[in-house]
C-alpha cells in the first residue's frame, strides 16, 4: 500500500500505522521517525515583463520573486515563427537570485511572446504559473553618421580605419565599399564580434591598391536593416616604400661561425614584401628572393637566414621593399667575408663525435666561438685531435690568446705547419688553411707542442667528414716551429656555379574580386 501526503514544512516526523476490519481496529505500531529536508517551492510570482508589456528591445530581462526553497527554475517562452525557449536555470550558476531572480535573454525578433516559470528542488517541481503575454517592437536603427574617412579625404595608406557614430539600437552593421578595377567589399559586421563599438564604431580594412573609393554603411537589428547613408568618396595615394635601413652583418664583417648567415634590417612603413640580394665578388647573384613581411618581420625588425650555405669569399648584400604601389629603391650596399669553404655545410665543431680525441680536452664557453663553445687542451703533448675527411682543402678554426701556446697540424702523418696561438688578447675566428691536397681521403691531426694549452674551435672541409677512431699507436712528431702571429690564410674565392635566378615580383594588382549581388540601397551606391 502507498499513500502520498504533503508535509507542511521541513522537520522531524514520526508516523504510525494500524489496520482495521469489520471486527474493529488493531494496535498501532511502535512508530517510525523520519526527517523532511526539502519542501516543494511555492508557485512563482512573476515581476517582469508584466502582462501586455510592450518592449522596445529584443534583449529582455525576465524577473520573479525568489523562493529560498528553490534550487532551479525552468523558463518556457513561446514567440513568433514557432520560437521556443525551454531551459532549466540553476540558481547561482545560470540565474542570479537574491530577493528576486533576474535572467537576461535575447529574443529572436519583434512580435508577441508568452512566458512561464516554475521552481524546483530535490522534492520536485511546482506547478507552472499562468502564462504572461508581452510584445517586442524594436525600432530600426537610424541612418548612420560617418566619422572617417571623410568626403574627398586623401589617404597615404591602404590600411584604412572606417568609423561612424554607434546607434545603440544596432546589433549589426553592413559596410559597402566600391573601388578601382571593379573592387567590391560588401560584408555584415556584428557589433562586439566583427566590429568594435562604444561611442563610435571602428573597422580596419586593407584596400587592394591606390585609387578612388566610395563607402556606405547602415545599421541593423532584429527588426531589420536601416537605410544606407549617403555615399562618401575618398582617395588612396600610397607612396613607394623607402629604402630599408640595414642592421647586420655590419659593413666588412667577417663571418666564420656559420656558412648560412642571418641578415637583419629595420621594417619600412607600408612595406608588405622584402627582397634580400647577395652577390659574390664576381658580381654573380648568390641569393635573391622576395619574402612576405609577415613571415620575417616582428617588432620593427626583419630577420632572414639564407637557406643554403655560402661559399668562401667576399659578398655584397642589400634589401629593397615592396607595397601595392610598386618596388622601392635599394638600401645601401654592405660587404662581408664568409669563411665557409664549400657550398655544403661542412663546418664541424670540435665537439663533434667524428673528431676523435686523446688526452684531456675540456669544453669552454665563448659567445664568439662556433656554436658558442670550443675545446681547450692541457699542457700535455698527449692531447690530440684527429679527423678523417675527403676533399682537397681543410681549415682549422682556433682561438688565440695570452694563455695559449703552439700546436702542429699534421695531414696524412706529415707535419705541415706550426701555429703560434699566443697573442696579447683573446681572438676568436683565427684560421689556418690548407689547400691543394690530392683528391681523396686524408687524415688531419692537431698536436700541441706542450708547455701551454691550445684552443681549437672547428674544422672546415671541402668534402665529406668520415668517422674515425683514436689511434693509440700514434705519437707526436717532433717539429721545429718558427712562431708566427695568428693570421687568416688568404685563399682564392671559390665562386658558386651560376644558376638561373628567378626573382618573384609581387603582383601590382589584387586577385579579381568576385562579384557579389549589389545591395539594394537608398540612395543607390
Amino acid at each position: 500500500c502507498t499513500l502520498d501526503l504533503l508535509a507542511p514544512s521541513a522537520g522531524t516526523y514520526t508516523w504510525y500505522l494500524r489496520a482495521g476490519s469489520e471486527t474493529g481496529w488493531g494496535d498501532w505500531d511502535t512508530g517510525t521517525g523520519f526527517t523532511v529536508t526539502d519542501m516543494l517551492p511555492s508557485v512563482v510570482s512573476k515581476i517582469a515583463p508584466a502582462p501586455d508589456a510592450e518592449l522596445t528591445d529584443v534583449n529582455v530581462t525576465f524577473s520573479w520573486t525568489h523562493d529560498t526553497e528553490a534550487t532551479v527554475y525552468e523558463v518556457y517562452i513561446t514567440g513568433p515563427n514557432s520560437y521556443v525557449n525551454y531551459n532549466p536555470y540553476i540558481v547561482g550558476t545560470d540565474v542570479t537570485c537574491a530577493t528576486n531572480c533576474d535572467l537576461s535573454l535575447t529574443l529572436s525578433e519583434n512580435g508577441a511572446y508568452r512566458w512561464y516559470v516554475r521552481a524546483g528542488n530535490a522534492a520536485g517541481w511546482t506547478a507552472w504559473d499562468a502564462g504572461t503575454g508581452f510584445s517586442v517592437v524594436q525600432e530600426l536603427p537610424q541612418s548612420v553618421t560617418k566619422v572617417a574617412p571623410v568626403a574627398d579625404a586623401q589617404l597615404t595608406d591602404v590600411n584604412v580605419t572606417f568609423s561612424w557614430t554607434h546607434d545603440t539600437e544596432a546589433t549589426v552593421y553592413e559596410v559597402y565599399i566600391a573601388g578601382p578595377n571593379g573592387y567590391i567589399s560588401y560584408e555584415p559586421y556584428i557589433v562586439g564580434t566583427g566590429v568594435t563599438c562604444s561611442t563610435n564604431c571602428e573597422l580596419s580594412l586593407t584596400m587592394p591598391e591606390n585609387g578612388a573609393y566610395t563607402w556606405y554603411v547602415r545599421g541593423g537589428n532584429s527588426a531589420g536593416l536601416g537605410e544606407w547613408n549617403g555615399e562618401t568618396v575618398f582617395n588612396i595615394s600610397l607612396p613607394l616604400p623607402s629604402a630599408p635601413t640595414l642592421n647586420s652583418p655590419v659593413d666588412d664583417a667577417v663571418i666564420y661561425q656559420t656558412n648560412r648567415p642571418t641578415f637583419t634590417w629595420n621594417t619600412v612603413n607600408t612595406a608588405t614584401y622584402y627582397n634580400l640580394q647577395t652577390t659574390n665578388g664576381m658580381g654573380i647573384v648568390a641569393y635573391e628572393v622576395w619574402h612576405e613581411a609577415v613571415n620575417i618581420c616582428n617588432a620593427g625588425t626583419c630577420s632572414l637566414q639564407v637557406p643554403n650555405p655560402l661559399a668562401f669569399g667576399g659578398y655584397d648584400w642589400r634589401v629593397q621593399a615592396y607595397n601595392v604601389t610598386g618596388v622601392g629603391s635599394w638600401s645601401e650596399t654592405r660587404s662581408f667575408l664568409s669563411l665557409s669553404i664549400n657550398i655544403q655545410p661542412l663546418m664541424v665543431q670540435v665537439e663533434d663525435g667524428r673528431i676523435s680525441r686523446t688526452g684531456t680536452w675540456t669544453q669552454q664557453s665563448g659567445e664568439d666561438a662556433v656554436g658558442a663553445s670550443y675545446l681547450q687542451s692541457t699542457t700535455s703533448v698527449a692531447d690530440t685531435l684527429t679527423m678523417t675527411f675527403t676533399g682537397t682543402q681543410v681549415d682549422v678554426v682556433y682561438v688565440a690568446g695570452p694563455q695559449y701556446g703552439t700546436f702542429v697540424i699534421e695531414i696524412d702523418g706529415e707535419p705541415l705547419r706550426g701555429i703560434d696561438a699566443n697573442s696579447a688578447q683573446i681572438a676568436f675566428g683565427q684560421v689556418a688553411s690548407f689547400s691543394g691536397l690530392s683528391d681523396g681521403e686524408h687524415t688531419i691531426r692537431i698536436v700541441p707542442l706542450g708547455g701551454a694549452p691550445v684552443a681549437i674551435d672547428a674544422l672546415v672541409v671541402g668534402g665529406e667528414v668520415l668517422t674515425t677512431a683514436p689511434d693509440a699507436t700514434v705519437t707526436p712528431t717532433p717539429v721545429v716551429i718558427i712562431p708566427v702571429e695568428p693570421i687568416v690564410t688568404e685563399e682564392p674565392i671559390i665562386a658558386p656555379e651560376e644558376t638561373p635566378v628567378v626573382v618573384p615580383t609581387p603582383t601590382d594588382n589584387p586577385p579579381e574580386a568576385t562579384d557579389d549581388p549589389a545591395p539594394e540601397v537608398t540612395p543607390e551606391p
